[in-house]
């Protein structure tokens, strides 16, 4: 992350101090007809030096304004004293600013794993609003966190928030293997409707799931309708979930 900026950008302040190594993403607008911009309307950096946001999904409106939101993973983010716990930051749509590019250092939500080493935000996810309130949802894997036994990983569905008739403030259901080992949440998928009911599903997949004796590795569809009739509880960074729904 860059000490200073130049003209080209619309709020230079708000992005104070350089750091390394903390990895940037650029968004580009869509235009009509023709390429977009060689310029990007917006450049997100990382919170951590040596740190990088090494997923994106997008394509979902978390508080449900009416634009597409972005969710960044970063699996080798730490808490203080708490290291590779992994996280995800959550980017709310706006409206770009004429001036020139609108530099973001401040993300509108983050969250963190629980535990050393979880790598919380390996796999994430963009839903639609499977729960009907305006809000669209979004899956974050914690491939390496211990819950139902060691290493069997986690799908976090958090329900999106914000919005008239959203919760107000960030709730999600917990997702847990019974298989040790199996690196549940290491990748995951959304956007389609495999039953035709209209609501998304997540494709989630485990690389090191057992059948046997053997390591092969599997990946599960978990139907919309399914995760929407899972029971919720609110978000508190650091403190791991009272229910999982293995």
């Amino acid at each position: 992350r860059p000490g200073a900026f130049g003209p080209e950008y619309a709020n230079p302040l708000d992005c104070p101090g350089a750091l390394y190594d903390t990895a940037a993403v650029l968004v580009f607008r869509g235009v009509a007809s023709g390429l977009p911009s060689p310029q990007p309307s917006f450049v997100y950096y990382g919170p951590q030096p040596g740190r990088f946001a090494d997923q994106v999904a997008g394509a979902f409106d978390a508080n449900g304004d009416g634009r597409d939101d972005l969710l960044l993973g970063g699996p080798y983010w730490y808490r203080p004293g708490v290291d590779y716990v992994g996280g995800v930051a959550l980017l709310l749509g706006r409206p770009a600013a004429p001036s020139g590019i609108t530099v973001i250092c401040a993300p509108d939500y983050t969250w963190f794993g629980i535990g050393e080493f979880d790598q919380a935000g390996y796999g994430i996810a963009g839903l639609d609003d499977l729960d009907g309130d305006g809000c669209d949802e979004f899956a974050v894997g914690t491939w390496l966190e211990d819950v139902a036994t060691v290493n069997d990983g986690t799908v976090r569905l958090f329900h999106g928030w914000g919005g008239a008739g959203c919760p107000a403030g960030p709730e999600a259901a917990t997702l847990g293997s019974p298989d040790p080992f199996s690196g549940t949440g290491w990748a995951m998928a959304s956007g389609g409707d495999v039953d035709g009911d209209g609501l998304f599903d997540l494709a989630v997949g485990a690389p090191y799931a057992i059948a046997g004796n053997n390591s092969v590795g599997a990946a599960w569809v978990l139907l919309g309708s399914h995760l929407a009739s899972l029971p919720t509880e609110p978000v508190v960074v650091g403190v791991g979930p009272a229910t999982d729904c293995s």
